[in-house]
């Protein structure tokens, strides 16, 4: 996800660098294991370049939702009142019918 945040969504030279570097530190990685070492500064970045665009979509996206709503932290104690006053449900009950019993055909007394 990070590489996709550097290399395809609003490319700086900055951003360009870290997901060239990611691209060749991970295939020289896999070709020598001692490469590792390289490997592990530019995972982190990246990691965190992923995290950071992330938390940036969220968070503008509260602010928004807060803004149009216009939330007000009191609307949770509101809600709290509505639990605790809500009424309890009532116990289903099957419903009772008046059904005569089946009556006996003449020919089966017989």
């Amino acid at each position: 996800m990070g590489y996709y945040f550097c290399l395809i969504e609003d490319v700086t030279f900055g951003k360009l660098f870290i997901g060239i570097y990611g691209v060749l530190a991970t295939y020289f990685s896999s070709v020598m294991i001692r490469l590792m070492l390289t490997l592990a500064p530019v995972v982190c970045t990246i990691a965190a370049i992923a995290i950071n665009e992330l938390f940036e979509k969220v968070g503008s996206s509260v602010r928004t939702s807060m803004i149009l709503k216009k939330w007000d932290p009191s609307d949770l104690e509101d809600l709290d009142n509505l639990d605790s006053s809500k009424p309890s449900t009532p116990s289903k009950q099957k419903p009772t019918t008046d059904k005569k019993p089946a009556q006996k055909s003449k020919s089966a007394e017989d």
